[in-house]
């Protein structure tokens, strides 16, 4: 049987707060527990779209260029970005590539 892995992301949420509020989130504090829990280093600037992008991409800010929430469109017109704007492989499908 294949070893599976999952990763649980807490956007903002580091491992000493929640060592901090364990008996108020017992059942989270219990899988940690009996897995692992660290804290990731984080993009720089630290937002929210350019760190999971980098995260999923295994990349930095320079070349993935996602740098917020927001692009200009071919008439220079703000839009939100999303998943459409990342043009490398995320993590997921480079591991299902590899049969992992």
């Amino acid at each position: 049987m294949k070893r599976r892995l999952v990763v649980l992301g807490l956007d903002g949420f580091s491992a000493e707060l929640l060592k901090k509020q364990k008996d108020v989130l017992p059942f989270l504090w219990g899988i940690v527990t009996r897995y692992s829990l660290d804290t990731l280093k984080s993009t720089f600037v630290p937002t929210t779209g350019p760190a999971w992008t980098s995260f999923q991409t295994r990349m930095d800010l320079e070349k993935h260029k996602m740098l917020g929430f927001l692009k200009y469109n071919e008439r220079m017109d703000l839009r939100l970005v999303n998943s459409n704007d990342i043009k490398e492989e995320p993590i997921y499908s480079y591991l299902h590539s590899k049969g992992k």
